[in-house]
Protein backbone atom coordinates (compact mmCIF):
# COMPACT_ATOMS: atom_id res chain seq x y z
CA UNK A 1 0.00 0.00 0.00
CA UNK A 2 1.37 2.72 -0.89
CA UNK A 3 0.14 6.32 -1.50
CA UNK A 4 1.88 8.97 -2.86
CA UNK A 5 1.23 11.91 -0.32
CA UNK A 6 2.81 15.57 -0.77
CA UNK A 7 4.16 16.52 2.71
CA UNK A 8 3.40 20.42 3.32
CA UNK A 9 6.28 23.06 3.14
CA UNK A 10 7.33 24.86 5.67
CA UNK A 11 7.19 28.71 5.41
CA UNK A 12 10.63 30.11 6.25
CA UNK A 13 9.88 32.88 8.70
CA UNK A 14 10.65 36.38 7.85
CA UNK A 15 13.96 37.54 9.02
CA UNK A 16 13.35 40.52 11.26
CA UNK A 17 14.57 43.71 10.67
CA UNK A 18 17.68 44.67 13.05
CA UNK A 19 16.83 46.86 15.50
CA UNK A 20 18.97 49.46 15.86
CA UNK A 21 19.24 49.45 19.88
CA UNK A 22 20.57 53.08 21.19
CA UNK A 23 23.61 52.84 23.64
CA UNK A 24 24.90 55.29 25.75
CA UNK A 25 27.87 57.42 26.43
CA UNK A 26 30.73 54.19 28.55
CA UNK A 27 31.92 57.11 30.54
CA UNK A 28 28.28 58.68 31.34
CA UNK A 29 27.12 55.28 32.22
CA UNK A 30 30.12 54.10 34.11
CA UNK A 31 28.81 57.27 36.39
CA UNK A 32 25.40 56.31 36.38
CA UNK A 33 24.41 54.96 39.79
CA UNK A 34 21.27 52.52 38.84
CA UNK A 35 19.93 52.86 42.47
CA UNK A 36 19.07 56.51 41.55
CA UNK A 37 16.05 55.89 39.38
CA UNK A 38 12.89 53.67 39.88
CA UNK A 39 11.42 51.73 37.00
CA UNK A 40 7.67 52.96 35.94
CA UNK A 41 7.72 49.89 33.78
CA UNK A 42 8.57 46.74 32.78
CA UNK A 43 12.48 47.68 31.25
CA UNK A 44 13.23 43.76 30.61
CA UNK A 45 15.42 42.90 28.03
CA UNK A 46 14.77 42.03 24.39
CA UNK A 47 15.70 39.04 23.00
CA UNK A 48 18.09 40.86 21.00
CA UNK A 49 19.40 43.32 23.56
CA UNK A 50 22.92 43.52 23.61
CA UNK A 51 23.00 46.17 26.55
CA UNK A 52 22.91 45.66 30.40
CA UNK A 53 20.03 46.38 32.59
CA UNK A 54 21.93 49.55 34.07
CA UNK A 55 22.58 50.74 30.51
CA UNK A 56 18.64 50.04 29.77
CA UNK A 57 18.05 52.00 33.10
CA UNK A 58 19.92 54.91 32.19
CA UNK A 59 18.33 55.18 28.61
CA UNK A 60 14.70 55.02 29.36
CA UNK A 61 12.44 57.62 29.70
CA UNK A 62 9.88 56.25 31.78
CA UNK A 63 12.41 55.31 34.69
CA UNK A 64 11.78 58.16 37.15
CA UNK A 65 14.46 59.69 39.62
CA UNK A 66 14.58 57.82 42.86
CA UNK A 67 12.90 60.04 45.53
CA UNK A 68 13.10 58.63 49.05
CA UNK A 69 10.22 58.14 51.32
CA UNK A 70 8.88 60.17 53.87
CA UNK A 71 10.05 57.74 56.17
CA UNK A 72 13.83 57.81 54.64
CA UNK A 73 14.50 61.60 55.03
CA UNK A 74 13.20 61.50 58.42
CA UNK A 75 15.82 59.41 59.17
CA UNK A 76 18.19 61.41 57.05
CA UNK A 77 17.09 64.85 58.67
CA UNK A 78 17.13 63.16 62.56
CA UNK A 79 20.87 61.68 61.41
CA UNK A 80 22.01 65.44 60.51
CA UNK A 81 20.29 67.31 62.91
CA UNK A 82 22.18 64.66 65.64
CA UNK A 83 25.60 65.15 64.11
CA UNK A 84 24.77 69.19 64.11
CA UNK A 85 23.94 69.00 68.25
CA UNK A 86 27.04 66.92 68.70
CA UNK A 87 29.29 69.94 66.94
CA UNK A 88 27.65 72.74 68.42
CA UNK A 89 28.18 70.78 72.07
CA UNK A 90 32.39 70.51 70.93
CA UNK A 91 32.45 73.89 69.89
CA UNK A 92 30.89 75.23 73.50
CA UNK A 93 32.81 72.51 75.06
CA UNK A 94 35.86 74.36 73.58
CA UNK A 95 35.17 77.79 73.93
CA UNK A 96 35.16 77.44 77.95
Amino acid sequence: MNTNTLKAKRARPAEEPLIDWPRADPVALAAFDPTTKSCTMNCGPHGLDPRSREERKFLCDDCVPYEPSVHEQLRESLAREDALRAELAALRAASC
